[in-house]
């Protein structure tokens, strides 16, 4: 039985407080197992925590099965890839999801028991994801390239918790994994749009200069060099004033 299937175990209740602001705007509910308690009170923490989420529990007598089968299927059709691995990289559980962030090329199933190491484009972005949470004990959006079955490159974030042993050693990772290749597309398309603009102001025949709020200088292309009679790093950082005297940000 996986972890995310022993949550729903009838147990103690734990009331998940949607915020926002500061501004309660509604929960949920998830079940803890009697005899599992502090594993998965560990899974649905981490679960509160990456997902901005805060935790209260509240006691209950009985779980109803429609609540059951509704918070159930939260976790199975969760876009994000909820798992947990070893510190070397071996994979313990990870939520249904992966077949939808591996295009159907991977199910859960096959995945348990081998290492994440397989996955990896770079094993040094593992190494470097390990140093970190070792480190800090958490990471948020940290960005890595997973590999998919048939070798397509997936750009995704990775958000975690570490987690140390009764003797209080390093022991596992609890985390999700987010596909962000629409992220790095609109980055790329705001790059090449940048360089657009770029090109555009470099090659204009007039002198553009591009100033702050407090009418200073920021950046200039060739042409107001040439007029001006000095180079870019001269202009940057001085006031409008020394273009225009009469210019004023008002």
């Amino acid at each position: 039985m996986s972890v995310f299937e022993k949550v729903f175990d009838i147990g103690e209740l734990a009331v998940v407080k949607t915020t926002m602001e500061d501004l309660m705007i509604g929960d949920f509910t998830l079940v803890f197992n009697k005899n599992k308690q502090l594993k998965n009170r560990l899974m649905v923490e981490t679960f509160a925590d990456l997902t901005g989420l805060t935790l209260s529990r509240v006691e209950a007598e009985k779980l109803h099965s429609e609540s059951e089968t509704k918070y159930k299927i939260i976790f199975e059709n969760a876009q994000d890839v909820f798992y947990e691995t070893t510190l070397d990289g071996i994979i313990v559980d990870l939520s249904p999801s992966i077949k939808t962030i591996s295009k159907g090329q991977y199910t859960r199933e096959e995945l348990i028991g081998k290492s994440i190491y397989l996955f990896y484009q770079n094993e040094t972005e593992r190494e470097q994801l390990i140093k970190t949470i070792k480190e800090k004990g958490s990471i948020n959006d940290f960005e890595i390239t997973l590999k998919n079955r048939d070798g397509e490159l997936i750009p995704c974030a990775i958000s975690a918790k570490l987690y140390f042993s009764e003797k209080g050693e390093p022991a596992k990772i609890i985390g999700a994994v987010r596909d962000i290749s629409d992220r790095r597309k609109a980055e790329e398309v705001l790059r090449e749009s940048e360089s657009k603009y770029r090109n555009l102001v470099e090659t204009a025949s007039d002198g553009i200069f591009l100033i702050d709020e407090n009418g200073k200088i920021v950046d200039t292309n060739y042409s107001a060099c040439k007029v001006l009679g000095y180079n870019k790093n001269e202009i940057i950082g001085r006031e409008i004033n020394f273009v225009d005297p009469n210019f004023s940000i008002e």
